[in-house]
């Protein structure tokens, strides 16, 4: 991404092996809290949902070393936080409010769970069991595959998350809902399982019922929690999203959580049905049920994943970034573009969209490299001034007007 200037740059896998080291980290002047840390609904800031990286933990090991300046800092940054008990407990009396993780069906392979319930986990036509398509190298992977066709464990799973909600976590981020079939040997080869309702291979369309239903139940046993589900945004039929077990599960979510954001090369420019205009197609079906989303981005690209945000914000979606910490914040995730003045719209082979305050602009990868004129003199996250602009593909802007330019103190 070039400019012009004008006349004035983990997967997680589970809380059960986090490891506890000290994160320290300096800051400058505390900003008032704003209405991008409240749940007062905003298209034209970033509602920052904090994802603890688990088992690579580097936040605090304990309270006693973070200072009153340090708090504050947090909690006029962060909407929200994802941690993972037992060692993100302590935190919950003074973090923004904060959803544990939780894995939907997997079972660690060094748990004692997987011995004691050998009957929970999936297994092949032979007897074999099966895991969660994760991490496999050949002779094992990470996680067993949990039977969520059967009733037993569906309610444990169910009574193991009551008793992490009771910690004191407002809602809970509930990872690998897949709505295609996601079993395999230990080399990484899909393998269908049984399905222990019918004794018989399960089928794509019953392992999508046994999941949506999963959902259901989750949704019904806490329903005054927030649920957070972490899907394909590609599962079920086509158009993506309109598959009716994909809706039913996304009905019992509050927010879709996409991994990835729109920072994934296969996100192309045009209408491929594996496209960046079939994401975010999928984003408007989840609006279109009342739901919000996540976009997840995986490390920093530069604007690419805060443009993706801004493009789809309704108000209270959110926006995550895998690699930040209080000493590692993009300062573009401050910027405030005020209302937005319509939908998302393709002007010159680039997604836009237009704000009181600014307006932001995304070539999708395999996009021809465009030049354009802007409106009138621009500033971007960076804080240069430009009029025009040159976007390569998988490369995007967020401009806000130089008069117009307000920002999260920091």
């Amino acid at each position: 991404m070039t400019f012009s200037s004008g006349s004035n740059g983990v997967r997680r896998v589970g809380w059960q092996t986090p490891a506890m080291s000290l994160f320290m980290f300096t800051v400058g002047a505390v900003g008032t809290t704003g209405t991008c840390v409240s749940n007062f609904p905003d298209a034209g800031c970033v509602h920052f949902q904090y994802r603890s990286p688990g088992s690579q933990s580097t936040i605090w090991e304990t309270g006693a070393n973070v200072s009153a300046t340090q708090r504050e800092w947090v909690k006029s940054h962060f909407w929200e936080m994802q941690g993972d008990p037992p060692w993100f407990n302590f935190l919950l009396s003074w973090v923004p409010p904060a959803v544990t993780y939780f894995d939907l069906w997997a079972i660690h392979t060094g748990v004692a769970l997987a011995t004691e319930h050998p009957e929970w986990i999936m297994k092949d036509q032979n007897g074999n069991q099966l895991y969660l398509n994760y991490n496999c190298n050949g002779t094992a992977c990470s996680q067993w595959a949990g039977d969520f066709s059967n009733p037993a464990f569906v309610q444990y799973q169910i009574n193991w998350l009551g008793t992490l909600l009771d910690y004191g976590y407002t809602g809970v981020w509930l990872d690998d809902v897949n709505l295609f079939i996601d079993t395999s040997n230990a080399s990484g080869t899909i393998v269908l399982p049984i399905d222990f309702t019918t004794g018989q291979v399960m089928t794509l369309t019953a392992w999508k019922k046994h999941m949506a239903d999963f959902t259901v139940l989750t949704r019904q046993a806490f329903p005054n929690v927030q649920m957070i589900h972490n899907v394909q945004w590609y599962a079920g039929t086509r158009p993506a999203g309109t598959d009716p077990y994909v809706q039913e599960e996304i009905l019992a979510a509050d927010y879709i959580n996409l991994e990835r954001g729109v920072n994934d090369a296969d996100l192309v420019a045009g209408d491929s049905e594996w496209g960046m205009n079939a994401k975010l197609a999928f984003v408007d079906v989840v609006h279109s049920l009342g739901r919000k989303v996540t976009i997840e981005e995986w490390g920093f690209d530069g604007d690419l994943g805060l443009a993706g945000y801004f493009l789809i914000s309704s108000g209270l979606d959110a926006f995550s970034n895998t690699e930040v910490t209080p000493t590692n914040w993009d300062s573009g995730y401050d910027v405030v573009l005020g209302s937005p003045l319509g939908a998302r719209y393709m002007w010159n082979g680039v997604i836009r969209r237009d704000f009181s305050d600014g307006l932001v602009l995304l070539n999708a990868f395999q996009g021809p490299t465009v030049t354009l004129p802007l409106p009138s003199t621009y500033t971007t996250t960076t804080g240069a001034e430009i009029t025009s602009i040159t976007l390569a593909g998988g490369t995007a802007t967020v401009l806000s007007a130089p008069s117009l330019h307000p920002r999260r103190p920091n």
